[in-house]
C-alpha cells in the first residue's frame, strides 16, 4: 500500500464510536493512531464501517466527519472531512458567533504581540551573548 499521509500520525489508544445513521447507529472501535488529518481504526471487522461516518471521540470532546481511504479485515483508515458542526460558527445564533470571531480575534492578536515579544528577546539574547 502506497503511503499517502498528508499529516504525521502519533500513536494512540483512545476509544471512539462510528456514528450514522442520523445518530441512530454507532459501532465502538479504538483510534491505533491519529493525525490532524485522519486516523487508522481498529474495529472488529471492517464490513461494518460504512464509506462516511461521524467519528466521536469523548477522551478529545469531539466528533470528526470522516470518510474511508483504505481497509483491511481488522483496520480501516480514515480521513478526516472539513466541514463538521462542530468546526462551522455560521450556523450559531448572531451573539453567539459573534463573540467567538470576537474572542479569535483577540487570541490572534495576541499570539502576534508573543511572537513580537519572543524576536525581541532573542534579539537581546543575541547582542547580550556577543557582549560577554
Amino acid at each position: 500500500m502506497a503511503e499517502a499521509r498528508h499529516a504525521e500520525r502519533a500513536r494512540a489508544l483512545l476509544g471512539a464510536r462510528i456514528i450514522t445513521n442520523n445518530h441512530q447507529s454507532t459501532v465502538e472501535c479504538r483510534i491505533k493512531n491519529i493525525s490532524a488529518t485522519g486516523a487508522r481504526l481498529v474495529t472488529g471487522d471492517t464490513i461494518s464501517v460504512p464509506e462516511a461516518f461521524e467519528l466521536e471521540v469523548p477522551q478529545k470532546g469531539r466528533s470528526y466527519n470522516a470518510r474511508v481511504v483504505w481497509r483491511t479485515p481488522s483496520e480501516t483508515g480514515i480521513e478526516f472531512v472539513p466541514g463538521h458542526p462542530d468546526d462551522r460558527i455560521d450556523d450559531l445564533p448572531e451573539g453567539e458567533a459573534d463573540d467567538i470571531r470576537r474572542k479569535v480575534k483577540l487570541l490572534e492578536a495576541e499570539n502576534a504581540a508573543l511572537k513580537k515579544k519572543i524576536t525581541e528577546l532573542q534579539y537581546r539574547l543575541e547582542r547580550w551573548s556577543e557582549s560577554i
